[in-house]
């Protein structure tokens, strides 16, 4: 998201939490493909973002003995006055998402099975 959009509401439930953020964050001018991979505990939204507008997410890091992974970082953020929820956000290419699901490329965090995601609709 290149600018801080404003939010419409403040979400007083995880399910409206999750709508508010993925219609902030589709509220550019760039197409954008929202998943939501629900927190069990409905404290944490959680969105993968996929679009061709963004640059590659996938960055490199050492493990050992000596190798290297190809991960995507989850960029966390702290409830605040208008989202009282904690929110991690994920921005990928399409390709790069469909290495998630394929389970060749893994986020720096662990979300489960990014194969259950679900679609969220927004209105852009």
């Amino acid at each position: 998201m290149s600018e801080i959009q404003q939010l419409d509401e403040i979400p007083k439930t995880y399910a409206d939490a999750v709508r508010v953020l993925a219609a902030a964050h589709a509220a550019g001018g760039d197409p954008i493909d929202i998943h939501s991979i629900p927190d069990p505990e409905g404290r944490v939204v959680r969105l993968i973002e996929v679009s061709d507008a963004f640059p590659e997410g996938g960055v490199e890091r050492p493990v050992s003995p000596k190798g290297i992974e190809r991960i995507v970082p989850v960029f966390p953020m702290g409830p605040a006055k208008d989202f009282p929820f904690r929110s991690e956000i994920v921005q990928v290419k399409p390709a790069e998402w469909k290495q998630l699901r394929e389970g060749t490329l893994r986020l720096n965090r662990d979300w489960g099975d990014v194969n259950h995601a679900e679609r969220v609709i927004h209105v852009e």
